[in-house]
């Protein structure tokens, strides 16, 4: 972890964005940058279904 003492604004590395949206930090985009964010921006997160898959097995079984 790096502290960050600016309060000049910065954007978030891919890494950052990857572990926010619960991706692994291995986890390989063949896109640009740019379109690795979009995609990133448009997915849901794998933690949240993996909880939703666990709740709807528990349900049906």
């Amino acid at each position: 972890m790096i502290p960050v003492y600016s309060k000049e604004r910065r954007h978030l590395s891919l890494l950052e964005i990857k572990r926010l949206m619960g991706f692994p930090d291995d986890y390989y985009f063949p896109v640009s940058r740019t379109a690795a964010i979009k995609q990133l921006s448009n997915a849901v997160c794998p933690p949240v279904i993996k909880h939703i898959g666990i709740n709807i097995t528990k349900s049906l079984n």
